[in-house]
């Protein structure tokens, strides 16, 4: 279950590691209780994954970065809508998914380092 104090929207989903039917999803700029801060979701026994409404056999990453536009869990299923950003070539895709799994672990890591809300250094 997802936070009620976290929002990943405006995140960036970086990496992305699968294990059998586990799923991992590391992500910089998590907006949490007012400090944006790195996070991982653990999508553990994923059924089914739908991108753009059609079943596909994996989740994967389509550029280096994905900015979150939105990002939701409902009942057990991660709804996810990202732009791809190809920042060499200067393009965007967006692309809607809807991966159902059997739990979502929410892991809330260190501060992101270009955390506008750190004054640590003052």
């Amino acid at each position: 279950m997802l936070p009620t104090d976290t929002s990943f929207d405006d995140s960036t989903l970086v990496g992305l590691h699968r294990h059998d039917k586990d799923l991992t999803l590391s992500f910089e700029n998590v907006y949490v209780d007012g400090t944006l801060r790195f996070a991982e979701l653990k999508l553990s026994k994923t059924t089914k994954i739908l991108c753009d409404g059609e079943p596909t056999e994996a989740f994967e990453m389509v550029e280096q970065q994905g900015e979150i536009l939105e990002l939701a869990e409902v009942s057990g299923q991660l709804s996810l809508l990202i732009s791809w950003l190809n920042l060499k070539k200067d393009t965007e895709e967006e692309r809607s998914y809807e991966i159902t799994c059997e739990s979502i672990i929410t892991t809330i890591g260190s501060i992101s380092p270009d955390n506008p809300f750190d004054n640590s250094h003052l």
